[in-house]
Parts: structure tokens; C-alpha cells; sequence
């Protein structure tokens, strides 16, 4: 056994600051203080030291901080801590952070490398924050509740901005970068603790008569299986999160937090995870009350403590009451805080400052330049063009050239907003601050150019007279740019007559929507423009959820639309892309559904094929823009593809190269997708029509940067390529399978799976000018 360190307490990273305030120093150490010992070792010996009860506040949240233990030089632990897209400091301490674009923006740029650069930088400014209140003795902004990973299986659910959109290869993708990130790449330390949130099947907040406190996800195998568990799968193992939060909701009967199949069969046994689980802030109590899946509190926290729940956000009070009723034993709260404390030491709390590099980063690195100039490259990467229409004189309408233009007219609630910009879970204290959109244009052209007549706000506010002004505004400006969407505050405050007026959330937590369509009087400002001027228009879209703006994409009196989603500090850099400083390169994440797609099925249906069908894999319906949109100022040509099969693993590869053919240089997104159909169905041949696919995977994706005229081969691997069974689909006989290699203008798929499935090989390029849906397919069989 290696021998124990004599060294006092005071230089563990706790103690030292204990010693700082109270004097108090042992002459030798503890074994648990002993950083030579084995991590189970010290765990060990740190809980032979402590009391039942002591174990128990280590697991109760009911005040935090909580779990201080005076006697051991332990200090209490603030394990609710937020950071979404940003630092979160519940301290309110003085110094700015970087609140970067929702995690919603974050997908749209398909760009993992991205992803893991600002969660890495996240991560730095939540050990700044840790550091500078560590020397008042305060230990917070070390135990994380991000990333959120649940899937928009339904286009109304309110907490889209907080995800990574619909699919689970791409959330799973983005979670795996933002936790290896965030946590940091230290073999012994980690920067913060990542947890994967919400386990599992939750995406609803309030409809159908339901709550999230009270709804139960009925859930079948398929589901399970292919939609709801993968992306937790990639973030506890691929990235390696130190912990998991149970979600609010039943799963098939059982409370998300006392449901063994969940925490116990799939997590721990058949995952292999080594870290502790959280329960949602007060998710323990609803096990008792509304789910009344136990009759008391103590029997409601055994059950959650047996299934595997180790942490209480919020209160785990009745364990005392669990243990001394013998519904739970001190083998179980040992267990629970053994995998809790698992990560206080890995995140250095019991170690010399000196051995811990995190303990480094300072105020300098709290909203630096890199990080800013970070958040803004994360707005460019992600906004999307979504429609960008030729003008008389035979250019398209963005970009806008800033050097022609002397009277540029804003209009709409997002015009001058600036909190709205930050979605949820945001710091109010942005280092710098937050720049609107009506700040970021007048920075690009100058002052005297830029005017604001908002015309409508969020919600059943302004009226003929305000949207008249605006009409006449527009009528006489060189272009006049909408910014309309969604409203995340639930005090959004705006000036109308000298009046401070609110407006509620639209789309939030425990908010979901009712209609797709904008809200308030937004879409008769954006008709009465259209039909009363002649100035060329172009909407920004600010949103997390899906919106129906089908009547501005038919308009020919809307040239562009743009989404920038919620982007955060990233104002600026939506107008990078508004003025072709970069060409857009962002995909939709999620399905842009039509509004009459709420009429179809209740959002409480959790069946993702039944008809009209939830997200691309399943949709059966025309959608206004499809999973993985996204236009460009500049054109791509594939020229050549090439499946590759590894003999020896079986194992899927496409080598791909494109070519930058436009005038600009500009990010490509390729993506590989696998589609099912029964093999009475051919696959679709440009300009048919015929039945869709049974189902539709994402399989692989690459964002890529071209320079114009330049050509660019790369490699594009397959993780998995082996296809679900006809079987957990509910097919009787055997599918085909096709990928389908998907760019922005050329559309192509591979390889049938079964050899009953009709057709040659065949290899068709679609020129840039066909290449609209429906797909064309390369067939074998």
C-alpha cells in the first residue's frame, strides 16, 4: 500500500481555503486526501469517515449548497449549476460571461469540432467562475446540467432551442463533442461534470391534458430502441459524461427516476456506466405526487434511490424516513454516494491546487475576445438560408452589398430585442453585452442608415396604426428587413406609446405551442408590407421550434429567409451572412412542418410512425423545408462517389469529392442516409411518385470548407451499418435498404441489403439545376 502523504489538510484544494478562514490544520493527512491512492481507495476511506446521515445530504439538494461536513474540512457543494450555451452563475458574481448560440443554432451548423470548441470554452468560464469563488470559500460552477438530448419529435414542443433538433445520430454526435468539451481532456481531471439530460422519452411540457409531471411515455420497442435511447447512448459512452438526469415524465408505467429498465437494465448493465445519476429539480417528489406510483414520500424516494437515482436535484429529504421504514439500507445510500463523490474527486476537490490544472484558468479567460469572436463564428456556422430568390436585375437578394445602401428599414419584435436573443438558460450578465440586430446593422453601415419601426410584436400587441407606420417606413427604404419568430422571457418588455407593455413566452419550458404559425399580429405585418410596397424584403427568423412561414416562402415579394435562431452574442455574426462577409453553411436540424401537421396528431402521441409521422425518419407528409436544408451563395458539384465495404469488419465507407464550382468560398455539408422500402416498392426515380420510405436513418455527416474552384476528396465512415430488423420496424417480410448520400445539389444512394430488391446498378448525377426532392437513388442489387 502506498504510504500515506504527511502533509496538512489546508493543501488540498478544499482545505487550503478552509484553513484560509478557520486556522484549523492537521498534522498529517488523511488517506482519503492521499493522491497516490487508487480513486475507489479514497472514495472508501473518505465515506468510512462519514455518518449515514452525512452520506444523505451529499445526496439531498434541498438547499444548496448542501452536504458541508465542518469536522473533515469538507466545504458544501452547489451541484445545480446551468450551462446550456453559456456560464450560468446562480452567485451573481460581478465578472461577464459568453452566452453562445442555443444549442438549436449550435446543430444547425453540423459541425462537432465547432460544437466541442465552444463547450470546451463553456467549460473554461464555468472554472473561472469555480475558482473565483473558491477563495470566498464557496464551491459552485463545477457540477453542470447540459447538455440537453432529448429529440423535437414533435415540431410544438418548447424546449426545441435547448436541443440538438430531431435526430438522434446527430444529437448523439454534437452531445459526444459537447461533453468531451465541456468535462476536458485531462486522463485525471475533470473541468466541469457534464450530465446528459432528460433520460429518457421527454418532449412535452403541457398539452392534451398532460404535464410533464404527469405524463407517462408510452413507448414501444422500435422507439426505444431507434429514436429515444441512441443519443444517450453516444453521450455516456462515446462521451464519456460523469453523470445522467432522469426526466419528469413515466416511461411505459414507471417514473423516469424509479425506473429500473431505464437506470439499472439499459444504463449501468447493458451501457456500462460508471457515473451518478441526478433526478430534474423536484422530479423525486412527483414519484409520489401526480404519478402516485408510491403512496409516500419515503417510499417515493426508495423507490428512486433503488432504481439507481444517486442525486436529488432538489430534495431527497425522506430518505432518513426511507431507511429507518427498511425500504432502502445503508448499502444503498452507500452505493449512491460512493458514485457522487466519485466525481468531486475527479474533479480535484481533494487534492493539492497545484496538481489540478484547471485550477489555473482565471478572470481573464470570463467572456475573453477568443471566446466572443467564438460565439460569433458559432452564429455564421449556424444561420440557415432558407430561400433566396433572383431579383429583376438577375442577382439574388442576398447578400446585400452594405456600400449601396443609404435607408434600411427593421421591423418586427426582434428588431431591438436583446434578452429574447438569448433563449434560455442564459447569464443577464453577458460580457460586453448583448448587441440587437438593429445595433449589429448600424455597425455595418454606419450611422443615419438604420431605422426601427417594428410594426407588430410578440403577441396581440400594436394594430393598424403601428402597422401602417411601418408600411410607409418600408415604402420609401432601399430594402426593408422582417425579424420575426418566437419569444422565450416571459416578461419580454417593448415600448408601445410610451408604455412599458409584456408579452408571455411562446415557446419555453412547460410551454409548449398550439400553432406553428407566428404569433400575434407578425403575420399581417409581414402581408401588409408585402402588398402595400415594392421595396425588396428579407426575413430573419428568431425561433427554436419549427415555424410555418409557408406564406413568405411562396411570396414573390420575399426575396430571402433567413433562420438565425436564438443567437445568443451571435447578432453580429448573422450579419456576416446577411452581407456575404461568409456564405451561409448551416442545415435545418429539425422539420419545418406545415401548421395543418398540429391537426393531425396529438402531441401525446409518442409513436413516431404513425401517420403523418414524427420527424424525417418517419414523415409521410409534404414539409415546408425538409431535415438538412440549407442554401448557399455558391454551387457544388459531386463528381465522383465510391462505396467502399471493409472486408474484414463488413464495415461501410463512402469516399466522396466536390467541388466548390460558385464564386465564393463556403462550407458543404454531406450527408449519408439509410431508407427502407419493401421490396414491392421501387425507390423513388426523380419527378415520380410513389409510397415513401418505411423509415430513414442518419448515418453519417462531414461540414467541410471549399474554397471556390477548389476540389476536395474526403472519407465519410459508417459506425453502424447494420440496419434494423423488419422485425422491430413491424414489417412481415424483408426490406431494402438504399443510402442515400445527400449534398446540397446532388442526391445520390447506394447499395440494396436484400437481394429480392428490383433494379441494376445504375449511377445518376443530377446537375445543380434538378436537384430538388424527390431523391434520386444509385441502385444495386
Amino acid at each position: 500500500m502506498a504510504q500515506r502523504l504527511s502533509v496538512c489538510r489546508g493543501t488540498t484544494l478544499i482545505a487550503a481555503l478552509l484553513v484560509l478562514f478557520s486556522g484549523v490544520c492537521a498534522a498529517q493527512s488523511a488517506a482519503w486526501e492521499d493522491y497516490s491512492l487508487p480513486l475507489s481507495t479514497r472514495v472508501s476511506a473518505l465515506m468510512q469517515e462519514m455518518t449515514v446521515e452525512e452520506q444523505i445530504g451529499q445526496l439531498d439538494g434541498s438547499q444548496q449548497p448542501t452536504g458541508a461536513i465542518p469536522r473533515l474540512n469538507i466545504s458544501a457543494f452547489e451541484g445545480w449549476n446551468e450551462c446550456l450555451h453559456g456560464a450560468v452563475d446562480f452567485g451573481n458574481e460581478p465578472h461577464g460571461v459568453t452566452m453562445f448560440p442555443a444549442p438549436i443554432s449550435l446543430a444547425a451548423t453540423w459541425d462537432t469540432s465547432l460544437v466541442h470548441e465552444v463547450a470546451s470554452f463553456i467549460g473554461d468560464e464555468m472554472r473561472a467562475k469555480s475558482n473565483i469563488y473558491l477563495k470566498q470559500g464557496v464551491i459552485r460552477n463545477l457540477n453542470c446540467y447540459a447538455p440537453n438530448i432529448n429529440l423535437v419529435r414533435d415540431p410544438r414542443w418548447g424546449r426545441a432551442s435547448e436541443t440538438y433538433g430531431e435526430d438522434p445520430h446527430l444529437t448523439g454526435s454534437m452531445a459526444a463533442a459537447y461533453v468531451q468539451g465541456l468535462q476536458g481532456s485531462d486522463p485525471h481531471y475533470l473541468k466541469v461534470t457534464a450530465t446528459c439530460k432528460h433520460f429518457a422519452a421527454y418532449s412535452l411540457e403541457a398539452a392534451d391534458g398532460y404535464t410533464r409531471n404527469s405524463f407517462d411515455s408510452v413507448v414501444g420497442e422500435r422507439d426505444l430502441n431507434l429514436t429515444y435511447l441512441p443519443a444517450f447512448k453516444a453521450c455516456t459512452q462515446k462521451g464519456r459524461a460523469a453523470a445522467v438526469m432522469c426526466s419528469y415524465n413515466e416511461v411505459n408505467g414507471a417514473p423516469a427516476c424509479a425506473n429500473d429498465f431505464l437506470l439499472q437494465k439499459t444504463l449501468r448493465n447493458d451501457w456500462g456506466f460508471k457515473g451518478f445519476v441526478a433526478s430534474d429539480c423536484g422530479a423525486i417528489d412527483t414519484i409520489t405526487w401526480p404519478h402516485q406510483y408510491t403512496r409516500t414520500s419515503a417510499e417515493g424516494n426508495a423507490a428512486a434511490l433503488r432504481a439507481g437515482t444517486d442525486q436529488a436535484c432538489t430534495s431527497y429529504a425522506g430518505l432518513n424516513q426511507s431507511l429507518s421504514q427498511r425500504l432502502v439500507t445503508v448499502e444503498d445510500i452507500d452505493t449512491a454516494t460512493a458514485r457522487v463523490l466519485h466525481s468531486r474527486f475527479r474533479l480535484g476537490l481533494f487534492d493539492p491546487p497545484d496538481r489540478v490544472p484547471y485550477t489555473a484558468i482565471g478572470v481573464s479567460d470570463l467572456g475573453s475576445p477568443a471566446h466572443l469572436a467564438k460565439a460569433r463564428e458559432a452564429a455564421q456556422k449556424g444561420t440557415v438560408l432558407l430561400k433566396n430568390d433572383i431579383q429583376d436585375s438577375g442577382a439574388p437578394t442576398l447578400p446585400l452589398n452594405a456600400s449601396r445602401l443609404s435607408n434600411v428599414v427593421l421591423m418586427g419584435p426582434h428588431a431591438t430585442s436583446k434578452e429574447a436573443l438569448l433563449a434560455s438558460y442564459y447569464n443577464g450578465n453577458a460580457a460586453g453585452g448583448v448587441q440587437s440586430f438593429a445595433e449589429a446593422f448600424e455597425a455595418v453601415l454606419g450611422p443615419g442608415v438604420v431605422q426601427v419601426d417594428q410594426g407588430a410584436y410578440m403577441e396581440g400587441l400594436g394594430g393598424d396604426a403601428e402597422i401602417d407606420a411601418a408600411v410607409r417606413a418600408c415604402d420609401s427604404a432601399d430594402v426593408c428587413v422582417l425579424i420575426l419568430g418566437l419569444t422565450q422571457i416571459s416578461a419580454h418588455s417593448q415600448m408601445e406609446a410610451d408604455a412599458l407593455v409584456y408579452s408571455p413566452r411562446t415557446e419555453a419550458e412547460g410551454y409548449d405551442r398550439t400553432s406553428l404559425l407566428l404569433p400575434g399580429l407578425q403575420q399581417t405585418l409581414a402581408e401588409n408590407v408585402a402588398r402595400r410596397t415594392k421595396t425588396p424584403l428579407v426575413v430573419i427568423l428568431v425561433h427554436g421550434g419549427p415555424l410555418d412561414v409557408s406564406w413568405i416562402q411562396n411570396s414573390p415579394r420575399y426575396g430571402s429567409i433567413l433562420t438565425a435562431w436564438y443567437p445568443g452574442q451571435g447578432a453580429s455574426g448573422v450579419l456576416d451572412v446577411v452581407f456575404g462577409k461568409v456564405s451561409p453553411g448551416g442545415r435545418t436540424p429539425e422539420t419545418f412542418f406545415f401548421n395543418n401537421y398540429t391537426r393531425e396528431i396529438p402531441m401525446s402521441q409518442m409513436d413516431m410512425a404513425m401517420w403523418p409521422g414524427r420527424t424525417h425518419a418517419y414523415v409521410q407528409v409534404p414539409v415546408l423545408y425538409p431535415f438538412g436544408y440549407g442554401l448557399s451563395y455558391t454551387t457544388f458539384e459531386t463528381r465522383s462517389l465510391r462505396h467502399e465495404v471493409n472486408e474484414s469488419t463488413g464495415a461501410d465507407s463512402f469516399s466522396v469529392t466536390v467541388a466548390n464550382t460558385g464564386g465564393m468560398d463556403a462550407d458543404e455539408v454531406v450527408t449519408v442516409f439509410l431508407e427502407a422500402y419493401a421490396p414491392t416498392v421501387s425507390p423513388p426515380i426523380y419527378g415520380s411518385l410513389q409510397a415513401p420510405a418505411v423509415m430513414r436513418q442518419l448515418k453519417a455527416f462531414q461540414r467541410l470548407h471549399i474554397p471556390r474552384g477548389r476540389i476536395v476528396t474526403f472519407s465519410l465512415p459508417i459506425e453502424d451499418s447494420t440496419p434494423p430488423s423488419a422485425r422491430l420496424l413491424g414489417q412481415n417480410g424483408p426490406l431494402c435498404w438504399y443510402y442515400l448520400v445527400n449534398s446540397t445539389y446532388v442526391q445520390h444512394a447506394l447499395t440494396a441489403r436484400e437481394a429480392s430488391c428490383r433494379g441494376e446498378a445504375e449511377t445518376v448525377l443530377l446537375s445543380p439545376s434538378e436537384s430538388v426532392r424527390p431523391d434520386l437513388y444509385l441502385r444495386r442489387p
